[in-house]
């Protein structure tokens, strides 16, 4: 019988379990074994008549089980126990912010993911002055009282296992509200939805103005730079041939144009800026990790016009989808339970803004133990929090024994000590310029591990 008490999920690589097998005058224990990996796994005696260690346990679901043997010749085998590892924090990819001006409200989008495969769970996020932190969800909203404030939005997420990922900061804004010469009671509104970026260079824009509650059919319509002229309806616009890059279109009621910009501007109650885009993004791999049961993978995506790209990640196996397209981020470490010997491919592909899917970028290899201590940087892919005094670094290392100590360097300078997760920039001086970031680990034999693929700031 197991007796231990864990949620699904964990954070932790290692784990301590406790079972107790009954016995009896007729039912005497002679050989005990525990397995680890469900059928796929080996029995190996049980170094403990009632506690098994294991640690080092690579990401995903694992199995434990215990076989008692007895002096009378029955076998008795325990119900397998079963948890999940996800040692990996979540990532917030973007935080899209708008602002409500009819509401006086601050709209905050943020798009999070996470590589380990538990999930994300839950946000929190802050908005100085307004609230310290709280928890709040994927879109968040908040009442403005004074527009000309300035304003700091902070958010974080964590996933099902208890990770939590690094403080994702939207500087310093404020959100302004239109100018009261804005307001000239005319109102209008967007009645198909419209996106920030799409592939289309013709399309039709529909829409719908009223004055004072009444509909307007005199208005004007204008693209880019270009001259305000009569829309094609009182409800619909066409825009065609557009090229590639960033649009603008706006809608006014029909009349005299003024002389002021301030007035000109108030004659324009509705405004729509947009990028075209029909160039899919491109996916490099840029460095593999794969002397491991738990390979990874960094990758980068780049897209000329779209300002936020996506990935998505695909594993398979002799042809057979292992784990269908799925978010992912560069660094990625396969967590799904690789079978020693087998060969496997991981595809990747880019998706940016306007839904242009890139080219599919791969690459294969056969799964192998682990020989070396590997590290890996999470925050490949995004920017850092350098304060005054420290440059903070998250990373994960990992070996096939328990990771003892950790080097770190900047600038592929000397490698010196440093402790998991932080790197203190004084002790290279006050006044470096961090080019690169790299950590590497030694494991409890003595063997160092590669270094990491370098990390820019």
């Amino acid at each position: 019988m197991l007796d231990q008490k864990l949620s699904t999920w964990t954070s932790s690589d290692r784990i301590s379990i406790h079972f107790q097998c009954s016995s009896s005058a007729d039912y005497v224990v002679s050989k005990l074994q525990c397995r680890l990996g469900g059928v796929d796994g080996l029995w190996k005696d049980c170094t403990d008549r009632s506690l098994h260690k294991v640690d080092g346990l690579s990401n995903g679901q694992q199995v434990f089980e215990v076989k008692a043997e007895y002096t009378n010749g029955e076998v008795a085998l325990s119900v397998p126990y079963i948890w999940k590892v996800d040692t990996f924090a979540p990532s917030i990819l973007n935080v899209e912010r708008t602002f409500d001006e009819k509401k006086g409200e601050l709209v905050f989008d943020v798009d999070a993911i996470d590589s380990g495969g538990s999930g994300v769970e839950e946000y929190e996020c802050e908005l100085t002055p307004v609230s310290s932190w709280e928890t709040c969800s994927a879109r968040s909203v908040f009442k403005v009282l004074d527009e000309a404030q300035a304003y700091v939005f902070k958010a974080r997420v964590k996933d099902k296992a208890g990770n939590s990922s690094p403080v994702f900061i939207d500087e310093s804004f404020q959100a302004l509200r239109v100018p009261s010469s804005y307001n000239t009671g005319v109102e209008c509104g967007f009645t198909k939805d419209i996106h920030k970026a799409l592939r289309e260079r013709t399309f039709t824009v529909s829409f719908e103005c009223k004055e004072n509650g009444k509909a307007l059919s005199q208005l004007e319509c204008k693209v880019d730079d270009g001259e305000w002229g009569a829309c094609l309806s009182e409800r619909h616009h066409r825009l065609e041939k557009l090229n590639l890059g960033k649009h603008s279109f706006e809608v006014r009621k029909l009349g005299e144009v003024k002389e002021s910009d301030e007035e000109d501007l108030a004659q324009a109650p509705l405004r729509w800026d947009f990028i075209v885009d029909d160039l899919a993004p491109l996916t490099v791999i840029t460095h593999a990790e794969v002397e491991s049961l738990t390979p990874s993978f960094s990758f980068e995506v780049r897209d000329n016009l779209s300002d936020f790209v996506k990935s998505e990640c695909q594993l398979e196996s002799s042809g057979r989808v292992i784990r269908d397209w799925h978010p992912c981020q560069s660094p990625f470490t396969v967590s799904t339970g690789l079978q020693e010997g087998l060969g496997y491919q991981l595809k990747i592909r880019g998706i940016d803004q306007a839904g242009n899917i890139g080219k599919i970028e791969s690459r294969s290899w056969k799964a192998v133990r682990q020989t070396k201590a590997v590290c890996l940087i999470l925050n490949q892919g995004r920017k850092v929090s350098l304060n005054e005094e420290q440059l903070k670094v998250d990373f994960y290392c990992h070996g096939p024994s328990e990771v003892k100590s950790f080097e770190c360097r900047v600038n592929h300078g000397a490698w010196r000590g440093c402790a998991s997760n932080r790197f203190d920039i004084l002790e290279h001086g006050e006044d470096i310029r961090v080019e690169s970031f790299q950590v590497r680990a030694q494991d409890e034999s003595g063997q160092w591990g590669n270094p990491s693929l370098p990390y820019h700031p």
